[in-house]
């Protein structure tokens, strides 16, 4: 599994500036709307501030639009005619419409509050996505070069920002994986500083957790006003099933939800309305240095076997060998291997440490063989591995 540098994402949007208010003045740009023309996607289809559409051409209010990484990612940032930042005048619930073109936008990062995200299949190969949020006050300060980032107590600046960064996640080196995060929302004023969440395993208790690392100041510039954070999150279940390895994603519950970290929060909350709902998050009036939410996954099995081998030991044995899967939330207790042939005769085999390979016997002479493999644990198998072929003989 490949991990996010994190040279984007959350961080990226409010640390290191990727979606950042204008260093001048801002005036419109009508050439970032879909209706300008010549125009080619990513465009602004719409925008709208408590239900009334701003035009390309609006003296207040603008939209930039920018484009990075070869089309893979596209940002856009509320700002305000004539000013260097938003100011309260900002306030209400904005809507804007993108149509991203090709891209697939599988994660948004948004610097806003009471987000929502729909995206539209458009049937041609194209997407349009719909991001409702109202602004939110960031916090400045934090540095992003060393991990964890370090927070000054008191914040050199703060400002109104709503912004929102797309991806399409097209650098996550698992495909199956890369899919999976179709569909995740983050919303926040603070620095997530651990995207995609670890996974800790408590060997007391049997309970495994994703882990998130927030940052923030303590104070607002002024040295006296605590800085208040908010965090909103939307894990679907392909998600938590792919990447975190929970079989059944209906066990991450509301008591799931466990925040640390010096000083007191307003509230905190895991809502899974059915089964079959993402699972979403909120924590609401953060104060800091630092602190971790952890969500309790529920059952959490190993890993999937990678860089699987194999090779006919004898007209009806054969070895299948792997790189062992990772335990994430639960202990591996063996393998199992599964080859089929190509009239569909299949021949399983277990092992039962944690060692490769398993070897599979009963294999019918000069037939060749399509192999997978899966890791075991106590709370259940984890996900098959890929496919590796197993010669007709040795």
């Amino acid at each position: 599994m490949s991990r996010f540098p994190l040279l984007t994402g959350l961080g990226g949007l409010l640390a290191a500036g990727l979606v950042v208010l204008p260093a001048t003045p801002s005036v419109a740009d009508p050439a970032d709307w879909c209706s300008a023309p010549g125009a080619t996607a990513p465009c602004i289809v719409s925008v709208k501030r408590d239900g009334v559409g701003i035009t390309p051409t609006d003296p207040v209010w603008q939209v930039d639009l920018s484009v990075f990484d070869a089309g893979h990612d596209v940002q856009w940032n509320l700002a305000q005619n004539g000013a260097y930042e938003l100011t309260g005048a900002a306030a209400g619930r904005w809507e804007v419409v993108l149509d991203v073109g090709t891209m697939v936008p599988r994660v948004n990062f948004g610097a806003g509050r009471n987000g929502e995200v729909v995206r539209t299949d458009d049937g041609d190969g194209t997407w349009t996505v719909s991001m409702t949020a109202e602004p939110t006050l960031v916090a400045e300060g934090c540095a992003a070069s060393p991990f964890p980032w370090p927070c000054p107590t008191n914040a050199t600046d703060e400002d109104l920002r709503l912004a929102s960064q797309l991806l399409d996640w097209h650098f996550w080196s698992d495909a199956t994986q890369r899919r999976a995060f179709f569909g995740v929302d983050f919303w926040t004023n603070v620095e997530v500083t651990s995207f995609p969440p670890g996974v800790t395993y408590d060997d007391a208790t049997g309970i495994a957790t994703m882990r998130l690392d927030f940052g923030a100041p303590h104070f607002e510039s002024d040295g006296t006003t605590v800085y208040r954070g908010h965090f909103e999150a939307v894990l679907p279940n392909d998600f938590l099933r792919e990447n975190f390895f929970i079989p059944d994603p209906g066990t991450v519950t509301p008591a799931s939800l466990v925040v640390a970290g010096a000083g007191p929060i307003s509230s905190s909350s895991v809502v899974k309305s059915t089964p079959a709902s993402p699972a979403e998050i909120e924590v609401t009036d953060m104060t800091f240095s630092v602190r971790r939410l952890k969500v309790r996954t529920g059952k959490v099995v190993p890993t999937r076997p990678t860089n699987l081998r194999a090779s006919r030991t004898a007209a009806r044995t054969g070895k299948v060998g792997y790189d062992k899967a990772k335990p994430r939330g639960a202990k591996v207790t063996g393998y199992k291997a599964r080859c089929v042939s190509p009239r569909g005769a299949v021949e399983t085999a277990k092992r039962k440490k944690n060692k490769a390979p398993v070897t599979v016997r009963g294999l019918s002479r000069g037939t060749r063989y399509t192999c997978r493999v899966r890791a075991l644990s106590r709370v259940g198998p984890g996900p098959w591995s890929g496919k590796v072929n197993l010669a007709r003989r040795p």
